[in-house]
């Protein structure tokens, strides 16, 4: 909750930290020191789980703690996809009850159905960029369990030398991270919606 202030405007703008970083951190105007930055951090399964029970509490709509349990699992600790997964699951339970069917549902038309709300942002990661297809190739490879540079470029037919260029795309866009000696991705819910683009039978909720 913001305090009261009569005297100052506020304004928010949510975007990934390597695009904002740039724009604010340059010495010319008109952005230059006239923001603060606020990361959003994942929350630990606990606190994950307390905020999905305090935001189904506060819409009076119920639901099972085993459940609350799963969906952080399946979902992660970032309190934007637990927020939008929240919104979606309340919508298609109509008697106010959160069940199994109802967060499926929510997941599939949410997060890996063309058009939905996470998948949106999640395309929103390469739209940027004009390689953008090489780097969804790139991406989904490293899904499929593919961490050395040379695997990674074998699997999707490209040179060593053009899948580190790629992957060294993915890590200036936050998606993927250098992780035990290989690569892996930052945000686990979009390498579960990358795994179901490659295999769309093999992803259960």
């Amino acid at each position: 909750m913001l305090p009261p202030c009569s005297s100052l405007g506020w304004a928010f703008r949510c975007c990934g930290s390597t695009r904002i970083h740039p724009i604010v951190s340059r010495e010319e105007p008109p952005f230059f020191q006239h923001f603060k930055l606020m990361i959003v951090q994942e929350l630990a399964r606990e606190e994950a789980s307390r905020m999905l029970e305090e935001l189904y509490r506060r819409s009076e709509y119920s639901i099972d703690k085993k459940l609350i349990d799963r969906m952080v699992e399946v979902v992660g600790g970032h309190p934007f996809y637990l927020q939008v997964l929240g919104e979606e699951t309340c919508r298609r339970a109509p008697a106010r009850i959160i069940d199994d069917s109802s967060f499926k549902e929510a997941f599939q038309e949410t997060v890996l159905t063309d058009g939905g709300r996470l998948d949106s942002y999640f395309e929103s990661l390469f739209r940027p960029a004009s390689d953008s297809t090489l780097l969804e190739r790139t991406a989904i490879a490293i899904a499929e369990g593919k961490t050395q540079i040379t695997e990674i470029g074998r699997a999707i037919g490209l040179t060593p030398g053009t899948a580190y260029a790629a992957i060294r795309r993915l890590q200036d866009l936050d998606v993927v991270a250098r992780r035990n000696g290989g690569y892996d991705y930052v945000d686990p819910l979009l390498n579960s919606r990358s795994k179901f683009r490659e295999r769309s039978n093999d992803l259960v909720v």
